[in-house]
């Protein structure tokens, strides 16, 4: 509880994956779950700091 996360890389594709796996993992982990929650939640991580990118335009 309370773990933060930190994501550092490519912004253009890497970091819509890492996005795209949380997502995912909410999903299969919490009963009832659907897509519109699955972002919520995630919206939530980063509105709290708990999900932060650090992300950069590949050439």
């Amino acid at each position: 509880m309370g773990a933060r996360v930190y994501v550092c890389g490519d912004g253009s594709r890497m970091a819509s994956g890492v996005r795209e796996a949380f997502r995912t993992l909410y999903r299969k982990h919490t009963a009832d779950a659907d897509a519109t929650a699955a972002e919520e939640w995630l919206d939530g991580l980063i509105a709290d700091g708990r999900y932060v990118e650090d992300v950069y335009a590949a050439g």
